[in-house]
């Protein structure tokens, strides 16, 4: 699934030719017009799909996941936490807790949500 819409630059990718990174930058149900009710769902079944393929695809999605967190980029971190609802572990926990409180907006309620989606109320 391609999703229209601005993306990040693959040059802002550790590895552009990675193609997790390809992935996480250019394609998929998530980034800036990501809909929690909506795609949610469609990331879930795109993740265990490639897991499927390649069994290494959810350790480097969560890696890629966690990179994007120390980025500037806001669309880079909400794809981040997007992913990280469907991938995160318990010690991601604490890392994405303090986005709640990121200036921009949508970084911050993507936080929310994805911790929502790990149990974390409030």
């Amino acid at each position: 699934m391609t999703h229209y819409g601005p993306h990040p630059r693959l040059r802002d990718a550790d590895d552009a030719a990675d193609p997790v990174w390809r992935w996480f930058i250019l394609n998929g149900p998530h980034g800036e017009r990501f809909e929690w009710h909506n795609d949610l769902g469609r990331l879930r079944e795109f993740i265990a799909e490639h897991a499927d393929e390649d069994d290494s695809f959810p350790e480097r999605a969560h890696r890629v996941a966690l990179r994007a967190l120390e980025r500037e980029d806001p669309v880079l971190i909400r794809t981040g936490l997007q992913v990280l609802a469907v991938l995160g572990r318990p010690d991601d926990l604490p890392t994405i807790k303090l986005l709640r409180d990121h200036p921009d907006d949508g970084v911050a309620n993507d936080a929310r949500c994805c911790l929502f989606e790990h149990g974390v109320r409030g």
